[in-house]
């Protein structure tokens, strides 16, 4: 960034190239250098569709006000700040008044943004194929916005209704327009509820109530009564409660009445929403749908830290916090997470908490506090462990010696807080993670972030760009590239804003003046009458902003901050376009979403979610329409993911939406997606069912697998019989059956029974013969959480103790009344293979090695293949798609990698971690190494370099077997080098081929066979001495010493699912080679090294002091070079002091420069730092976050999943891509311990 005290002109200035996101971002680094927390500094998500801005107008217009607001990247402009009509003073306006005056006002076309801003960010989910088929992921987007921006503008309409002051009249008003505003976007966006979780499937009677559970904290909210929750309602005969969070999933919890609920999620933030029924059936349709929305208190500051460090002598000094916050979005990884300042040293740190007592005062409900070591599920189990509470808890003088608990930085810490009333009855169990981070305390910089390029169609933009760079080209000045996507031309006209950023934060107002051209001063600019392009290039007015011009041959800007004089800021810029090479998708997603009949009219119909039915992974989608609607000649209307073309079956065209007819009376018709790089595609296949009888029948009941031809579907005597595959990825997950009654009858006491040892049925999602199943009626939902009255679903789970991948047996069947009416024959897997293997043989240098990394698949349609994810093999070893670990060892160490297995039918992958042991070819390494049954019964004696003649090598192994031979881990040539024979296999080695190295001492000579029937690798091996001229040698083709039994070990090596980091890097060791490294010294030369192999390299030499050389790439910045070698970007700063010599300033590296990379004294942050990142996810274990601006990958984890994780919301997750171009080539895959930066 432009600064003023910018470097020269000369080399590239590798700071401040950059891949940007499209919105806007401090141009130098992708993330703070000086701060290391990338997290501060918001990134807006880029996205390739057009789409309204208006952002950040918002977001400064909330800075302003103080009230939260929706996150940049989603919300537009609302329409101008509401300003509602005066009321009369005589007469109090009522709260269904208020709510009309307020929706009155709020512009039609905001709404239409908001759902154009919404389809765009659905269509660029290309870093989640869940999210792109889960539209309710969506749904939990707008509703979140939705509340935010009603927040904002009831917490604005207070001042001009005095009635919204009484806090009942305020609930009754923000209740009705939420409700309001989120079916507006709902019909404008077409989704019909297709996003939000049903609870039941049933249109049941809703109501929204407000508890008022201020002053609970998050642990008394485990443990919450229904009694309480429910206070007022009229709960009269309940017994069960059946209840789960709205967050897009369904399942859902059955309690007692008169027992509690866990409410102790998201608590952190100010919206939350519980969906909770009396009872505990899913066909209940006298139930009530209760929406809760408990009022509670913010608990992102109810833990108040303490921290203390402590020196060798036990002086202690209070580390200052600068900041500390508690997030419980994720339930699974709730925690505090603290900084402190960067200055700490690694000296001993201990800590304390305190309940906020100002949010929460006291409580009899909270007479006691304990706190126990470690994450614990129940208070029972936490009261059975480790009680720090004297430690961590309450009266504890930090001033004294080791008081406190003792921490490390960078170390996750798992504890469980456990409260307790006066009568000492636990009222809440809450187990949470801790961390303590830097914060670095450098002055902050100010610079110009570039927008996004964008080109105004009416009142809309269509931004054009999907990268921009920017590299410094002299003093105080910067060029910046725009890359469009394809089909917009280079030298079109195209708009362009800024924003300058002070002291880290936005403030466009203190920009004096921006003119086109170059120019030392204000004074120059208007001598030469240069335009003042202020108000176009920093202006935030949406209609208005933005400097029009054909950017083509590069326009050049001077901004001024200050008059001038001593003090001004000058920045130079100079904005090029560039055509771009977008790169095709490889999705093949496609939604249907209605019907057009002969006539081009909409058909009333219904949609079946992809969510709601497991079968085929939504390949079979389903739609509903009325008894009367003509199958014959029908328009599937449909939406397509980016670049995707739909074929039906035999088409010789790509289908049209809307208007690409075909017959539907003759059951599903098959089509095929496309995806954009012409690489993948997918088949789908639609039913259009209609309300009818069936011939014979009594009843017409029917779910999307009846329509596969596979399945085998018939009719026996009035049952249904078909098959139905159940294919889990993951043995966790669960199968849906959707079932819809499509018939003129109802379906009585509707009930299923399963037989299977593999399977069972849900709790909720369960038919028990208590109610009916309604007949078909229609196809228009009457309310907002709940489906049709003729609709059910089935939810099958694995049975505890099912090992993955087992085959699925058993029977489903579907009664009336106690009659089968529907018979589902169950096949499949119940989740996908797993690495069995644990552990891998050591080996010995020189000698051939192998061995096979197995999984549990027992299935031949099940296809699995491996890949080398991360880490390093030894030179002379490769690993083959099939598992094997092949090769011959030609170093000696320690060498940890990583395996990923994938597998097709059910699509999964999993990565687990080895460790390969290589020993030094000693000879009784090597003697120990041949298996048995190979033995050798005449070895190769000492060669002396001038001796001429041949030598014989005998091995037990028979000759058919028999592969190669290699010399010091060379192969050799089969009737050149040496001719075989069998005799058991009999080799006879020329002496020029012995001695051909021309080096005196031991050699290794090493020979692989194969088994003629599992092709298992078999090993026989010797040394021999080559001796210096004249030297006394054995006699050529006599018999040396014979014997050299053994076996292949299998003792050395380990295996962990842990995680770690896949960095390339460009380091070499000033001290450390192959050569003098110490036995078991991890020694990495030119290539990447995982977070364990970098620290071991820095921490393992042997003088323990000798630097690492790492020379400077382009793209580099402090942050990143700490994390490749380091496994932590934090560290930049001893980076940076440690280079003070070459590095002036931490925001300026050139391509080139080489620097010192010291290793870290053990026991300190970089080796704290290590321990969190290949730590396993155990009770008290790091799961994947951290606050130095990095993430491990965890298991499981996709972009839109980590976003969720860290930013609460999905829809971020290419924040974090734009962040991490450089390591993450294609954002739908993730490597398991990969460590990203979190911007």
């Amino acid at each position: 960034m432009p600064t003023a005290t910018i470097a020269p002109d000369g080399d590239e200035l590798v700071g401040d190239e950059t891949d940007v996101p499209e919105t806007p971002v401090p141009t130098a680094t992708k993330e703070p250098v000086q701060d290391g927390n990338a997290a501060e500094t918001p990134v807006p998500t880029a996205t390739k569709a057009p789409v309204e801005d208006g952002d950040d107008a918002l977001e400064n217009e909330a800075e302003a006000s103080g009230t939260p607001v929706p996150t940049a990247t989603i919300v537009p402009d609302m329409g101008d700040t509401i300003t509602p009509a005066e009321p009369e003073e005589e007469e109090e306006m009522s709260a269904e008044e208020i709510v009309e005056a307020v929706y009155a006002q709020l512009a039609e076309d905001s709404f239409e943004t908001l759902a154009t801003r919404l389809e765009s960010v659905y269509a660029g989910m290309e870093g989640d194929e869940s999210a792109q088929q889960d539209a309710e992921k969506i749904l939990s987007l707008i509703e979140s916005e939705v509340a935010g921006y009603l927040a904002g503008v009831l917490e604005e309409a207070r001042a001009e209704y005095a009635c919204l002051e009484k806090e009942d009249i305020f609930k009754e008003v923000y209740d009705s327009l939420y409700e309001k505003v989120l079916n507006t976007m709902k019909e404008l966006l077409d989704l019909k509820m297709e996003n939000s979780d049903h609870f039941s499937l049933l249109p049941l009677e809703e109501k929204a109530i407000t508890p008022d559970l201020r002053g609970l904290t998050p642990v008394e909210l485990t443990m919450v009564p229904f009694s309480k929750i429910f206070e007022g309602e009229d709960m009269t005969g309940v017994e069960k409660i059946s209840y789960a969070y709205n967050d897009s999933e369904d399942d859902y919890i059955i309690s007692s009445y008169s027992g509690k609920a866990n409410l102790s999620r998201n608590t952190s933030s100010s919206y939350r929403t519980w969906f909770m029924i009396p009872g505990g059936d899913q066909l209940d349709n006298n139930a009530i749908r209760y929406l809760v929305r408990p009022q509670q208190t913010t608990s992102s500051e109810w833990l108040i830290p303490t921290v203390y460090i402590q020196d060798a002598g036990g002086s202690r000094t209070e580390a200052a916090v600068f900041s500390y916050k508690y997030n419980d979005y994720d339930p699974s990884n709730n925690e505090v997470w603290i900084r402190i300042a960067d200055e700490v040293s690694s000296e001993k740190m201990y800590l304390k908490f305190d309940i906020n007592e100002s949010l929460y005062g006291e409580s009899a409900n909270r007479a006691a506090v304990k706190f126990y070591e470690g994450r614990h599920k129940t208070a029972e189990e936490a009261q059975a462990g480790t009680d720090i509470t004297d430690k961590i808890f309450g009266n504890v003088d930090m001033k004294q010696s080791d008081a406190g608990y003792s921490i490390s930085r960078y170390n996750t810490h798992g504890i469980t807080i456990v409260t307790f009333d006066t009568n000492g009855n636990v009222t809440g169990c809450l187990p949470l993670n801790f961390y303590v981070s830097a914060k670095d305390s450098s002055p902050v910089h100010n610079y110009i972030s570039m927008g996004s390029m964008f080109k105004r169609i009416g009142s809309k933009r269509e931004y054009v760009n999907y990268s921009l760079r920017s590299e410094g080209t002299g003093e105080n000045s910067e060029t910046t590239t725009y890359e469009l996507y394809d089909g917009y031309p280079v030298n079109d006209t195209y708009s362009l804003t800024m924003i300058y950023y002070e002291n880290g934060n936005s403030n466009n107002n203190a920009v004096t003046a921006a003119y086109k051209g170059t120019y030392a001063s204000i004074m120059e600019a208007e001598s030469n009458g240069a335009e003042n392009v202020r108000e176009a290039l920093f202006g935030r007015d949406y209609d208005t902003e933005g400097y029009n011009a054909d950017y083509s041959n590069g326009i050049d800007f001077t901004i001024f901050i200050g008059a001038d004089g001593e003090g001004q800021e000058i920045y130079h810029y100079c904005i090029k376009t560039k055509a771009g090479i977008q790169p095709k998708s490889n999705s093949v997603g496609v939604t249907f979403n209605g019907l057009k009949d002969k006539d081009k009219n909409n058909v009333p119909c219904y949609i079946v979610r992809s969510k709601d039915d497991s079968y085929g992974d939504g390949s079979y989608p389903t739609i509903v329409v009325a008894g009367d609607v003509d199958l014959t000649q029908l328009a599937p209307v449909f939406r397509t993911d980016s670049g995707v073309s739909l074929y039906a079956a035999g088409g010789n065209a790509p289908e049209v939406s809307g208007e690409s007819y075909h017959d539907f009376s003759q059951g599903a018709v098959a089509y095929t997606t496309g995806s954009e790089s012409k690489k993948n595609q997918r088949n789908v296949w639609l039913s259009v069912v209609k309300e009818d009888s069936l011939a014979g029948m009594i009843y017409n009941l029917y779910t999307n697998s009846l329509s596969d031809k596979d399945a085998n579907t018939h009719i026996e005597n009035g049952v249904i019989y078909s098959k139905r595959e159940v294919i889990l990825s993951d043995k966790n997950d669960g199968h849906d059956i959707f079932l819809i009654n499509m018939g003129t009858n109802v379906i009585p006491k509707l009930s299923v029974e399963l037989v299977s040892d593999v399977m069972q049925i849900d709790e909720y999602w369960t038919l028990n013969g208590n109610h009916d199943l309604a007949e078909f009626s229609g196809t228009t939902t009457t309310e907002n959480y709940g489906e049709l009255a003729n609709m059910a679903k089935v939810r099958l789970k694995v049975k505890d103790g099912i090992t993955s991948g087992e085959e699925v047996k058993g029977t489903l069947t579907v009664k009336a009344n106690g009659t089968a009416i529907m018979v589902l024959e169950l096949t499949g897997i119940a989740g996908a293979p797993v690495i069995v293997t644990d552990s891998i043989p050591e080996a010995v240098k020189y000698v051939p090695y192998g061995t096979m990394i197995q999984n549990s698949n027992k299935y031949s349609k099940t296809k699995v293949k491996y890949i080398l994810d991360s880490g390093t093999l030894p030179e002379g070893m490769q690993f083959m798609e099939n598992g094997e670990l092949y090769g011959v060892p030609k170093e000696v160490g320690t060498f940890e990698f990583w395996v990923r297995m994938a597998s097709t039918n059910p699509d999964s992958s999993m990565t687990k971690k080895f460790t390969l042991v290589v020993k030094e070819n000693t000879d009784a390494n090597v003697d120990a190494a041949t298996d048995a049954g190979y033995e050798v019964t005449q070895r190769i004696p000492s060669v002396a370099l001038n001796s001429s003649g041949n030598y014989t090598f005998v091995s037990q192994g028979v000759l058919n077997e028999f592969i190669d031979v290699y010399l010091d881990g060379e192969k050799l040539a089969r009737d050149v080098d040496y001719n075989a024979e069998s005799g058991s296999t009999r080799l006879t080695i020329s002496s020029q081929t012995l001695t051909r190295s021309n080096t005196t001492g031991t050699h290794t000579l090493g020979v692989e066979f194969r088994t003629t029937n599992e092709n298992m690798l078999k090993a026989a091996a010797q040394n021999f001495n080559v001796l210096t001229e004249g030297s006394s040698t054995g006699d050529p083709d006599s018999s040396g010493d014979s014997g050299s039994s053994g076996g292949s070990s299998s003792s050395g090596g380990s295996g962990s699912d842990s995680n770690s980091n896949d960095n390339p890097g460009s380091t070499e060791s000033a001290a450390n080679t192959s050569d003098n490294a110490p036995a078991g010294a991890v020694v990495t030369g030119n290539g990447g090294n995982s977070a364990g192999t970098a620290l071991g390299a820095a921490a393992g030499t042997a003088a323990g002091t000798e630097p690492i050389i790492y020379t400077i790439v382009s793209g580099d910045t402090l942050s990143k070079i700490a994390l490749k070698n380091y496994g932590n970007a934090s560290l930049w700063t001893k980076i940076y002091e440690d280079n003070r010599d070459i590095i002036s300033n931490p925001d300026v590296i050139r391509v080139g420069w080489q620097i010192k990379i010291y290793p870290m004294a053990a026991g300190d942050t970089a080796n704290a730092a290590l321990t969190n990142a290949n730590q396993t996810d155990t009770e008290q274990g790091n799961t994947g976050t951290t606050v130095d601006g990095t993430y491990v990958v965890q298991s499981g984890d996709t972009l839109w999943k980590i976003s969720k994780k860290i930013y609460g919301w999905g829809w971020q997750w290419r924040k974090i891509y734009d962040a991490n171009r450089d390591t993450i080539q294609d954002p739908g895959v993730l490597h398991m311990g990969q460590v990203i930066i979190i911007p």
